[in-house]
Protein backbone atom coordinates (compact mmCIF):
# COMPACT_ATOMS: atom_id res chain seq x y z
CA UNK A 1 0.00 0.00 0.00
CA UNK A 2 2.84 2.42 0.78
CA UNK A 3 4.27 1.94 -2.73
CA UNK A 4 1.14 3.58 -4.06
CA UNK A 5 2.21 6.91 -2.53
CA UNK A 6 5.95 6.86 -3.23
CA UNK A 7 5.49 9.65 -5.81
CA UNK A 8 4.72 12.01 -2.90
CA UNK A 9 8.30 11.65 -1.62
CA UNK A 10 9.63 13.07 -4.89
CA UNK A 11 7.52 16.23 -4.79
CA UNK A 12 9.02 19.57 -3.84
CA UNK A 13 7.52 21.27 -0.78
CA UNK A 14 4.75 23.75 -1.65
CA UNK A 15 5.42 27.48 -1.70
CA UNK A 16 3.20 28.60 1.16
CA UNK A 17 4.25 32.20 0.57
CA UNK A 18 2.71 32.25 -2.91
CA UNK A 19 0.01 34.89 -2.92
CA UNK A 20 -3.00 35.95 -4.92
CA UNK A 21 -4.50 39.42 -5.01
CA UNK A 22 -7.89 40.49 -6.27
CA UNK A 23 -10.13 43.53 -5.64
CA UNK A 24 -11.18 42.06 -2.27
CA UNK A 25 -7.64 41.69 -0.94
CA UNK A 26 -4.79 39.23 -0.96
CA UNK A 27 -4.13 35.82 0.51
CA UNK A 28 -1.09 33.56 0.70
CA UNK A 29 -1.27 29.83 0.02
CA UNK A 30 -0.33 29.12 3.64
CA UNK A 31 -3.21 31.26 4.88
CA UNK A 32 -5.63 29.44 2.58
CA UNK A 33 -4.43 26.06 3.83
CA UNK A 34 -4.68 27.15 7.48
CA UNK A 35 -8.22 28.48 6.92
CA UNK A 36 -9.21 25.24 5.17
CA UNK A 37 -7.95 23.11 8.08
CA UNK A 38 -9.71 25.35 10.63
CA UNK A 39 -12.94 25.16 8.61
CA UNK A 40 -12.80 21.36 8.47
CA UNK A 41 -12.11 21.26 12.20
CA UNK A 42 -15.31 23.22 12.81
CA UNK A 43 -17.24 20.56 10.89
CA UNK A 44 -15.64 17.85 13.04
CA UNK A 45 -16.77 19.77 16.13
CA UNK A 46 -20.32 19.91 14.76
CA UNK A 47 -20.32 16.15 14.25
CA UNK A 48 -19.02 15.53 17.78
CA UNK A 49 -21.74 17.79 19.23
CA UNK A 50 -24.43 15.96 17.24
CA UNK A 51 -23.11 12.61 18.42
CA UNK A 52 -23.03 13.80 22.03
CA UNK A 53 -26.66 14.97 21.78
CA UNK A 54 -27.65 11.56 20.38
CA UNK A 55 -25.84 9.72 23.18
CA UNK A 56 -27.61 11.86 25.78
CA UNK A 57 -30.96 11.13 24.14
CA UNK A 58 -30.27 7.37 23.97
CA UNK A 59 -29.15 7.26 27.62
CA UNK A 60 -32.39 8.75 28.96
CA UNK A 61 -33.53 8.56 31.71
CA UNK A 62 -29.92 8.29 32.89
CA UNK A 63 -27.54 11.21 33.26
CA UNK A 64 -24.34 10.89 31.21
CA UNK A 65 -22.59 13.48 33.35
Amino acid sequence: MLLKYNWLKGMAPPDREFGYTDPFGSMKAGEMFAAWVAHDNLHIRQLVELRQARIIKLAEPFDVG
